[in-house]
This record gives structure tokens, sequence and C-alpha cells, in this order.
């Protein structure tokens, strides 16, 4: 799988359905925020599993955004949002179990995402507006490791998350979020050539700052 051609379609999806809206506008959308990368199992065919453990890390990202307004919902106080999104995220490894012990270990999982993302925001009678939504697209997996050759691999990704937005005006809006973050099993290549199969999902704490436009 491509990530150019994943980002192409994703963006003649969200554009071919822009004509259809006629609520509020475009905006730009950057976030970033640490994130816990679950400990993971490499699985090869004949050789026992290997875990490996992860230091938190860090995720950065931006979108380009739809406000939709009540397109979606009959409701005045429901609207909802279409996005691309892309980011980055990285996670150093912490150990690696060897002989049965977990030994110290350098190299990082680093992963770039392109996402088409759906989110629903709901007005309240308060300041806030609490949020929740989906996305699906593709990522690509790199696995930097001093115990494993230097491999990559795409495989298709997914999130949900949820939070609470702050509007400030009527084009500022920030917002503090949680997302998982998950990949179908990515396969590396150790150095003796077999080919391991690595669990991926991470939890997301998120701030981010959207502007519309």
């Amino acid at each position: 799988m491509n990530l150019r051609t994943v980002f192409a379609a994703l963006l003649l999806i969200l554009l071919a359905a822009v004509p259809a809206f006629a609520q509020s506008g475009f905006y730009l959308s950057a976030f970033a925020g640490t994130q816990y990368l679950e400990d993971s199992k490499l699985r090869a065919s004949g050789v026992r599993d290997i875990n490996v453990e992860f230091d938190w890390g860090n995720h950065v990202g931006f979108s380009l955004g739809y406000d939709t307004g009540g397109y979606f919902s009959h409701r005045d106080n429901v609207t909802g949002r279409l996005e691309v999104e892309f980011a980055v995220r990285g996670n150093d490894v912490d150990a690696i179990e060897v002989n049965q012990r977990f030994e110290p270990r350098g190299g990082e999982m680093k992963v770039t995402s392109l996402m088409a993302n759906s989110w629903i925001d709901i007005r309240t009678r308060t300041p806030f507006v609490p949020f929740f939504g989906i996305g699906l697209g593709g990522a690509r997996l790199n696995f930097d490791n001093a115990g494993f050759a230097d491999d990559s691999d795409t495989r298709f990704a997914y999130q949900i998350g949820a939070g609470v937005g702050l509007p400030v005006g009527r084009h500022l809006n920030f917002d503090l979020g949680y997302r998982y973050f998950a990949t179908l099993d990515p396969t590396f290549t150790d150095p003796d050539g077999v080919r391991n199969e690595v669990d991926y999902a991470t939890h997301n704490l998120t701030f981010g700052v959207r502007l519309g436009f």
C-alpha cells in the first residue's frame, strides 16, 4: 500500500463530499501530545514469542477539515466535521525479553499515518463542546532496533476518540482529547531473515488548536 495513493484517495473523498454541504466551512487544525504504546510481541513461525516494552512517546499532526454544520443531524446543537489528517508518532524501545528476562535495548518505533476522520460536536449550555469520532486510513511503521534489522511496513490503521473543545470567538477552537490509534499487525525482518509479526496499539492524550476560514 502506497501512502501517497491513500492520501490522494482520502482527499478526493473529502473534496467530492464538500459540494453537498451548505454549512460553515473549511478549517485547519494542529495537535500534539503524549502517547502510551502497549507492550508488543514479536511472533515468528517456529520461534517463541519475544516481548518488547516501550517508553512513553509523543505524537504531532495536522489536518484539513470541513465543518458540515447540521448536515448529519436534525438537532440544532449537534454538528459534524470531516477531515484528512497527517500524523507522526514515536516511541523509544525500553527493553526486550532475552532468555526470559527483560534487558535494556535501544531503538525506536516510528509511525507516519494518513487518516480520514469523522467527528461529531455536541454543543451544550456551557462554553465547552464535547466531541467524539472515528478515523480510517493507512500507516507506515518503521522499527529501528539494535537487535533487529531496520525494516518498515504499511498497514491499515484506525482510531476512535473523544474529548472536549473550547471555542474562542467564531474561528478559533482549543480542544483536549483522547485517541486510541492502532494498525493491523505489521511484519518486520530480523538479522536472520525471519519475519516477525508485531502488535501496534496506542493510547494518545492530545491537545489541539483548530482555525476556521
